[in-house]
């Protein structure tokens, strides 16, 4: 039940009316508000259907086939889907960061094997469905030499919209659309991938023409080029570029580059204190890269010259002047416990981040990530040590230790630290467990990679030694 909604000016309403009407005006501007056209280029190569594809798009259907169709259904089937409809694009239970590493994975390791130089684009699009021009997509449908017939089709399908917004279990209003295609429909995937071929047409022309020299000005050029066309707008906060076989002092996260000058270009000419940008540094740009380094392990060049537009930005604004600083960079850096400014160490907070995996290794059930990591990398593996021995476990003093903390350097062996001194049979037991587990270097990289189990500790543990 809705019994308060805050306006586009900030106010909170409560009676229905009003509630309904904020509604209703925010929907009538995503569906109803006209998108105009400009840049709508032509030249381009649009890889046309066949002319064979055109005349059977439109051509009748004929008795013998709705006959033959219908005899080639089995006896106990029906026509139409047989599976359930209700399909939701956000699953219960999966984050974006599961598919998001492993959906770069295969298209990275080709490129890798043949040493082929480029950039991996992902682009998120606000509101793709809602927002998308109708001219665009007649525009697009044209270009593919679809019949003028089955164009006409496909407008009627998708301009014959009007909406209701359900509150309180109660429809209210009538919004007719003007832009935008509908959810769940079948045929809407197929609209929107033919819609952003524009894109990937218009990249490769701009490929063919040899405008490579500057690849950043004229991605931006292009992604502009489409949101004027399209009526579509990019999320650049939730876009990235990831560099493959480029050194990491060539790329240094172009994209994370691009956003945080856009942020701080916002911020150019505020009166603002030093005490407000130090607050604005530990409230919004250290949360920029979040997104990547939950899924990647950044460079060590990559650290320091994000830490370097944070520091210029801190003691000098957004100007270009001379400015000394009044604390060094260790200092900001640490706690405010111990006398620091409390800004996050991005090193520290990659490897917090990436250690999460580690703690929802544990935590979830069997999801089809850890399946992965299960197959590639423990194909002998019977278990962890909890699961295994949870005696042990139980005795053990190291029970949220990292795998270099379990190394005992003085015998050359992994031990446990128990609490008391073994038993015969318990010795006996971790002995056995000893001999299959990994030697100490082999499992250095996945320590460094995963860390500790949980990230707060790990925060801690790194700022200590440091």
């Amino acid at each position: 039940m809705i019994n308060s909604i805050c306006d586009t000016n900030g106010n909170l309403v409560h009676t229905k009316e009003a509630i309904t009407d904020v509604f209703q005006s925010y929907y009538q501007d995503i569906f109803s508000k006209k998108h105009k056209e400009e840049f709508l280029i032509d030249n381009l190569d649009w890889k046309p259907i066949s002319s064979l594809h055109h005349s059977h798009l439109c051509k009748p259907f004929e008795e013998p086939e709705i006959k033959k169709t219908i005899i080639s259904i089995s006896n106990e089937k029906a026509p139409g889907p047989d599976v359930s409809q209700c399909f939701s694009t956000k699953c219960s239970g999966h984050t974006l960061r599961e598919t998001y590493p492993e959906s770069f994975r295969i298209s990275i390791i080709k490129w890798k094997n043949k040493k082929t130089k480029g950039f991996v684009l992902k682009l998120d699009l606000e509101k793709a469905f809602d927002k998308i021009s109708w001219r665009f997509i007649d525009f697009i449908l044209e270009k593919k030499n679809f019949p003028d017939k089955w164009r006409r089709w496909i407008k009627a399908c998708i301009s014959n919209v009007h909406y209701s917004i359900l509150i309180n279990g109660n429809p209210k209003g009538r919004i007719k659309a003007c832009r935008g295609i509908r959810q769940g429909d079948p045929l809407s995937p197929f609209i929107f991938v033919l819609a952003m071929d524009y894109l990937s047409r218009l990249l490769l022309h701009l490929e063919a023409r040899g405008d490579n020299d500057s690849y950043i000005d004229n991605l931006q050029m292009a992604l502009s080029l489409f949101e004027r066309a399209s009526g579509l707008k990019f999320n650049h906060s939730k876009s990235t570029i990831s560099p493959v076989n480029i050194p990491a002092d060539r790329t240094t996260y172009i994209s994370n580059k691009l956003e945080r000058s856009q942020k701080t270009d916002s911020w150019r000419y505020s009166q603002i204190s030093k005490g407000g940008r130090l607050t604005l540094i530990k409230s919004s740009l250290t949360s920029l890269p979040t997104y990547q380094l939950s899924t990647f392990r950044a460079p060590v060049s990559v650290y320091k010259e994000i830490e370097k537009h944070w520091r210029d930005f801190l003691w000098k604004g957004n100007q270009e002047r001379q400015s000394s600083n009044l604390i060094n960079w260790k200092t900001c850096t640490s706690p405010k416990e111990w006398g620091g400014l409390g800004i996050t160490k991005l090193k520290d907070t990659n490897k917090a981040l990436l250690c999460k995996w580690m703690w929802r290794y544990h935590t979830e059930p069997n999801p089809l990530w850890k399946r992965c990591i299960d197959a590639k990398y423990s194909k002998d593996h019977q278990g962890d040590i909890p699961t295994v021995a949870p005696r042990l476990f139980s005795l053990s003093n190291l029970q949220n230790a990292t795998v270099k903390e379990a190394w005992d350097q003085s015998i050359g062996d992994w031990n446990i630290y128990p609490r008391r001194p073994l038993n015969d049979r318990e010795a006996q037991y971790w002995k056995n467990i000893k001999i299959s587990m990994p030697p100490y270097e082999a499992t250095e990289a996945k320590a460094n990679l995963f860390g500790v189990l949980k990230t707060k500790t790990n925060m801690q543990l790194h700022q200590q030694k440091t």
